[in-house]
């Protein structure tokens, strides 16, 4: 499974809900897929192709309203090219996404600004970051709707849980990134936002280093995130920080 749809399935199944959002696919005892069916469509651990259209064909019957399809690349171009006669036009296709995990950090770039743990009384701070970095990287407003109340209670969740990581330059906010999904001993980093103003001064590197051995230190000895292959200056940023491929995502937007 990957880091997110495991985090969710754990946190499911915790509360006695897992056959809410997962539908698994046997033949007898066998295991032939699993379908997350959340507010994401993604196929999990599929022995073939043919597993991966009757999860694709299931997911359809379900619901046409996911906010995107999301697996590893070949999953999920195969999964579009199975629902894409029965959804909504896409809004945007990001066929090749490298996921990278951290090794270890280069020490040549410049110090930054202590990276930390916020807490549920930044919020007042952290929220706009966090909505500036949803408009920018989704290309949607999260407070389009219910005035962003559902959004805002996520990003609280993640102060309470100590799982957002910040940077200052006095009172203001210039770095942000959450550890967005947590599952055994690896970690996934989502939401990562630089402050336009402190962009190009090449404090990415230092900030993800510091945050990667901060989530290390605090919650699992793994630390991922994935990125979109046209966005070169945050991939130089990773490699400088010491992330390194190990796989690749797709993911098609609604």
């Amino acid at each position: 499974m990957s880091t997110l749809a495991s985090a969710r399935f754990e946190e499911l199944a915790a509360a006695g809900r897992s056959g809410t959002e997962f539908t698994v696919l046997t033949r007898g005892n066998d295991l032939r897929g699993i379908l997350w069916h959340g507010v994401s469509a993604s196929v999990l651990a599929p022995e073939s192709y043919d597993a991966i259209e009757r999860l694709s064909r299931h997911a359809l019957a379900i619901s046409t309203r996911y906010s995107s399809i999301v697996a590893e690349r070949g999953i999920a171009m195969h999964m579009w090219n199975v629902m894409r006669e029965g959804m909504p036009r896409e809004r945007e296709v990001r066929s090749h996404q490298p996921l990278l995990e951290y090794s270890a950090g280069q020490a040549s770039d410049p110090a930054p600004a202590t990276v930390e743990a916020a807490e549920t009384r930044d919020l007042s701070h952290v929220f706009p970051a966090a909505v500036a970095m949803f408009r920018e990287e989704v290309g949607t407003d999260p407070c389009r709707g219910d005035g962003g109340r559902g959004y805002r209670a996520r990003v609280e969740h993640l102060l309470r849980e100590r799982r957002t990581y910040i940077a200052r330059d006095g009172e203001r906010i210039v770095f942000k990134a959450d550890l967005g999904a947590l599952f055994g001993d690896v970690a996934q980093v989502h939401g990562v936002w630089i402050d336009p103003a402190y962009r190009g001064k090449g404090l990415a590197a230092p900030f993800m280093r510091e945050t990667a051995n901060l989530i290390r230190r605090d919650h699992a000895p793994r630390v991922t995130l994935y990125v979109n292959s046209f966005n070169t200056r945050a991939r130089r940023a990773y490699e400088r920080a010491g992330f390194v491929p190990v796989g690749e995502l797709a993911t098609v937007l609604f």
